[in-house]
């Protein structure tokens, strides 16, 4: 069975996303990748560093059998690691809860205080120079892209085999990150390969641009690219764009999800245009 990510419950984020049925941008997380092999049963593949699962020092192996004291049980319909996610999805960033899970044959129970994505991202990025990697522009693939370009620049970081109309939601920031600064900010789509997909760090340029699928619906007041660096590597697969806003310095400033289709997006966007006009400010008062 396919792993479930269940990094803020991303399968049972419907619960707590939107009206229409869309995940909320940055709801609570617990920071595992999990699969159902036997039902009733979750099994952890991988623990997120830094993440509440860590520090709950949850394990990969491990098998989580219950929730707040609630047996996991799977249904026709349903396996038990959707059943966690779900319970997941009812839960507030510092809730702290509880599981009993199974590790080489003994019963242990443990707890985890959630936290959130942008929470985990900003203790580990924010005031940093960003990552070294290569962009490729989409437009001319011989080109490549740097993030330390002496102007402010957001880095919208998304997977375009899951996310289809995220070139929405990059157009509306170019607009308005426009509009509300008086100047063109740098918006750059970055465009990354899933890791059921072909890794990509040493094929051809063109070949990725082309694999990705980024050459098309490239929204007016964006830079359209590709990396198959894992640069971000916390960055979960799932349809969000994990935007990033990088100062003239290549630090770091602001980092934050948005779900494209959550009622939330429109304050998230609004919160990294306030964070893009805050390093605007910061540059004309140094000059």
């Amino acid at each position: 069975m396919r792993p479930v990510l269940v990094l803020v419950s991303s399968l049972g984020l419907a619960l707590v996303g939107s009206a229409r049925g869309a995940p909320a941008s940055d709801p609570a997380f617990l920071g595992i990748v999990m699969s159902s092999p036997t039902p009733g049963l979750c099994e952890v593949q991988r623990v997120e560093e830094s993440s509440p699962a860590d520090a709950a020092h949850l394990l990969p192996n491990d098998l989580i059998i219950t929730f707040e004291g609630q047996r996991l049980v799977a249904t026709p319909t349903i396996d038990a690691c959707r059943q966690l996610t779900n319970a997941i999805a009812t839960h507030a960033v510092g809730d702290v809860v509880h599981f009993d899970v199974i590790r080489h044959g003994t019963p242990t129970a443990l707890s985890a205080t959630l936290s959130s994505r942008s929470e985990l991202l900003n203790r580990l990025y924010i005031d940093r120079p960003a990552p070294t990697l290569t962009l490729i522009d989409a437009e001319d693939p011989e080109t490549s892209i740097s993030l330390d370009v002496g102007r402010t620049t957001i880095v919208g970081w998304y997977f375009p085999s899951l996310c289809i109309d995220c070139h929405v939601t990059f157009e509306r920031l170019a607009d308005r990150a426009a509009k509300r600064t008086g100047r063109e900010i740098q918006v750059i789509a970055a465009a990354r390969p899933t890791s059921s997909q072909q890794s990509y760090e040493s094929i051809d340029p063109k070949d990725l641009v082309d694999a990705l699928g980024v050459r098309h619906g490239v929204a007016p007041g964006v830079r359209a690219a590709a990396t198959g660096a894992p640069a971000f590597k916390e960055l979960i697969e799932e349809p969000r764009i994990y935007f990033t806003v990088i100062d003239r310095g290549g630090v770091v400033r602001f980092i934050a999800p948005a779900s494209p289709e959550a009622d939330d997006v429109d304050a998230v966007l609004d919160e990294i245009v306030a964070a893009a006009e805050h390093c605007e400010r910061a540059r004309v008062g140094h000059h």
